[in-house]
C-alpha cells in the first residue's frame, strides 16, 4: 500500500563564508533572509594595518630593485676588468654572486608585493554563489579569524528532502520513484532521485 511520510526540505549547499584574513569587522552589507549574487559584498574589515603591510611590501620592492641596479652595475665593471686581465676570476664570481642574491631579493620583493595585494583583496567578503543568508555571526566591530564563519549562506540550487523510512519499505526506496509535495501547495507534485540512503535514522 503507499504510505506518505512527512520530511524536511532544506537547501542541498549550505555554507559558512569567511574572511581569509584575520582582522576587525568594519561593516556587514547583508542581513538575514537576503538574496546575493556571486561576488556580491557581505562584509568587510578593517583594512588599515592591511594597507600599511602592503606599502611596505611596495618600499622594500623598491629598495631591492636598487640594490639589483647597483649590483647588476658592479658584475658588468668585473666582467670588463677580467676580460683586459686586470681583475680575477674571485673577483668575477664575487660580483657574480652579489647580482645573483640582488635578484633574488627583488624575486622575493614582489611576491610579498603580491601576497599583500591579495590579503588587502581579501578584506572584502564576497559571496562564492548565488544564495540566500541565512545566518550572520559577526558584528562590526568584532575580531574574527582566518577562516572563521561570518555569513552563512545557503545556495539557490537544488533542494533535498530528508525523511524517515521504516527498514520494511527500504529496498522499496532504493529503486522507487517518489514524488513531494508541499503544505502550501499540496496540489503540485514535483519527481524526487534518491541522492543517499542513510545506514541508520537520524
Amino acid at each position: 500500500p503507499d504510505r506518505s511520510f512527512v520530511g524536511t526540505i532544506r537547501p542541498r549547499i549550505e555554507n559558512d563564508v569567511g574572511f581569509r584574513v584575520p582582522g576587525k569587522v568594519a561593516k556587514r552589507l547583508v542581513e538575514v533572509g537576503q538574496v546575493v549574487d556571486i561576488g556580491q559584498p557581505l562584509a568587510l574589515l578593517d583594512d588599515a594595518d592591511l594597507k600599511l603591510q602592503a606599502e611596505q611590501a611596495e618600499a622594500e620592492l623598491r629598495a631591492a630593485a636598487g640594490v639589483q641596479a647597483q649590483a647588476q652595475a658592479s658584475e658588468n665593471r668585473a666582467a670588463e676588468l677580467r676580460t683586459k686581465g686586470w681583475s680575477t676570476d674571485a673577483q668575477m664570481d664575487q660580483a657574480k654572486a652579489a647580482a645573483a642574491e640582488a635578484r633574488g631579493r627583488v624575486i622575493r620583493a614582489e611576491r610579498s608585493v603580491e601576497l599583500t595585494k591579495n590579503n588587502l583583496s581579501y578584506a572584502t567578503l564576497r559571496s562564492d554563489a548565488r544564495g540566500v543568508v541565512m545566518a550572520t555571526s559577526a558584528e562590526p566591530g568584532q575580531v574574527v579569524a582566518s577562516g572563521q564563519g561570518v555569513v552563512r549562506n545557503a545556495r539557490i540550487a537544488e533542494k533535498e528532502v530528508v525523511v524517515a523510512v521504516p527498514e520494511t519499505l527500504v529496498a522499496r526506496a532504493e529503486g522507487g520513484e517518489a514524488h513531494v509535495s508541499l503544505w502550501s501547495d499540496p496540489e503540485k507534485k514535483y519527481v524526487a532521485k534518491l541522492r543517499e540512503l542513510a545506514p541508520a535514522a537520524d
